[in-house]
This record gives structure tokens, sequence and C-alpha cells, in this order.
């Protein structure tokens, strides 16, 4: 026997399942399969301040990525960028604080150790 969902709970079934495979899909993605298009590599500059894209475009896997050793291992490889190797990479926000975000404090104090513009040389 079957019963017609109403508009909410078809709203609700699809969104579980796409933010479950979304959410699935940076976790869950093995070094040997990583992607690296060429479109993606600015926004590996170390200063690249704001990385712009839609939903699903690799914002959130980059930065699981790059706060994984052995990912950005391949992304420094497949990018030729070598200074990745030696580049910590600290998420400095999100929905789930991580025990390595800075606090406000923190970032005030880096900021301030710069007063070049994002993207422009430091004096």
């Amino acid at each position: 026997m079957s019963r017609t969902l109403s508009v909410t709970e078809y709203r609700t079934l699809l969104h579980d399942a796409l933010s479950a495979i979304l959410d699935t899909d940076a976790l869950t993605m093995p070094a040997a399969l990583m992607y690296t298009p060429s479109a993606h590599r600015p926004a590996l500059y170390a200063d690249s301040c704001v990385v712009r894209g839609g939903p699903g475009e690799g914002k959130t896997f980059w930065v699981r990525a790059l706060t994984d050793p052995r990912m950005r291992a391949v992304a420094a490889r497949e990018y030729l960028m070598p200074r990745l190797e030696r580049t910590e990479a600290v998420v400095g926000y999100g929905v789930q604080p991580e025990t390595a975000q800075p606090t406000a404090g923190e970032l005030r104090a880096f900021t301030a150790l710069s007063r070049a513009p994002c993207g422009a040389p430091s004096p």
C-alpha cells in the first residue's frame, strides 16, 4: 500500500538525501580519485582571500582537502605548487568549530601584522 507525500515531506526527503550525498562526497574522497581542474588552481594561491563559487563547485571540498596532509600533497603535485606541502591550512570559520580554529583575538592579531589589502604585497 502506498500513500501520497505532502509537499513538505517531499522537500524534506530531497533535502536530506541531497545533503547527505554532498557532505559525503567531500568527506570520503580518496586522494587517488582527487579531481584537480585547472580552473581551481587560483583558489589555492596563498593570497586568495575569498574563493567564490556556486553550490557544488568545490569550495567545501578544497577546505577539507587542504586540511588533509595527504590530499594537500596531491594538490601540490598536480598543480605544481610545492608551497602547499609546507602550508598548514586552518579553517577560520565554519558551522562546526574545530579545535585549531583561531579565536577572534587571534584573527585580529594576525590581520594587524599586515596592513596591505588582501592580494596586495605586504609592505
